[in-house]
């Protein structure tokens, strides 16, 4: 027996892993190969005199931390997160329950396998910072009362870019309101994309549909096709307000702020049945001695229609 489950969480980590390959050359973040050039021999030309070195730009010393899971618990929701690149691991709502039994517990919106492949993850320049970054966190679990407001700050060191993540989270509402600050002691180019993962959250009616939405420019859209979305994805992009996965009850989603030129891709990846989304947005660039932030929003939770309409981008 032993032997068996053995075989069969090999198989499901190998199966997530060549699905992450699948989903990640469709998003475009997988660097192409480097072309082979050929070598030709040049004559020897006379030394150049060395330039003078010019002094570089002092960078506080990175000390990172081991990683761990923080909590945050509100009157709506307990959410927990990975403190090695502030990934979501479990997002659970207080008022909604998993099922019809009374003992059925409370609705996880991040399950497992969700987890697995990194909600809420902050892509750098193709590359997932959770994996390929350095991280710190200094700082305990959230506890907020009806009312109050408090922040998690996940710092790192990703491709030679120092990144901050300042997630503030209100007791009152769903909406998770996060600044990046990205610095770095060269002129480095940053492309940020922010990821989303669920499975289905619909009751698997004809009623509760499972499907993927975004709002381009004020107009709503929703692919709801299984065969689409596993076969083709959907790539989307403009003025994105908002988009992500989404049932007639349950919303996930990335806000970015309106006017930049994003892109929205998704796709459904099995084996598992993930329903797997970013949003890329445009490239900044970072120079010495002048920290660029990024601000975006995101909606995790039910598609309760007062907070949504409190809530940025028009997201009712």
């Amino acid at each position: 027996m032993d032997n068996s489950r053995l075989l069969i969480a090999t198989l499901l980590c190998f199966a997530l892993l060549v699905g992450w390959q699948y989903f990640s050359d469709f998003m475009g973040w997988t660097p192409p190969p480097a072309p082979i050039e050929e070598v030709v021999q040049e004559p020897a030309r006379p030394e150049a005199q060395p330039a003078a070195a010019v002094p570089a730009t002092p960078v506080q010393q990175f000390a990172p931390t081991e990683g761990r899971e923080v909590r945050v618990d509100t009157p709506l929701y307990t959410a927990v997160f990975h403190t090695s690149g502030g990934v979501l691991q479990s997002f659970t709502l207080k008022k909604y329950s998993a099922g019809i039994a009374p003992d059925s517990g409370p609705f996880n919106m991040i399950s497992p396998a969700a987890a697995a492949v990194s909600p809420l993850g902050l892509m750098i320049n193709g590359a997932p910072s959770w994996n390929t970054g350095s991280w710190a966190f200094e700082g305990d679990d959230l506890t907020l009362d009806e009312g109050q407001s408090g922040t998690l700050v996940f710092t790192g060191e990703v491709g030679g870019l120092r990144v901050a993540r300042a997630i503030t989270f209100s007791a009152d509402t769903y909406y998770l309101d996060e600044n990046i600050t990205l610095s770095g002691a060269a002129a480095a180019p940053a492309q940020l994309s922010y990821t989303l993962a669920v499975t289905s959250t619909s009751g698997g009616s004809n009623y509760d549909v499972m499907g993927m939405a975004w709002d381009l420019d004020g107009s709503f859209k929703r692919e709801n096709s299984v065969s689409t979305l596993t076969e083709e994805g959907i790539i989307k992009s403009g003025d994105i307000w908002w988009a992500g996965l989404m049932s007639n009850y349950f919303l996930a989603a990335v806000v970015p702020d309106k006017g930049a030129q994003a892109t929205f891709k998704g796709r459904i990846l099995e084996p598992g049945g993930i329903w797997r989304a970013a949003v890329d947005q445009p490239a900044v660039t970072v120079t010495p001695d002048a920290p660029v932030t990024v601000h975006t929003g995101w909606w995790v939770g039910p598609k309760d229609r007062a907070m949504l309409k409190a809530a940025p981008n028009d997201l009712s």
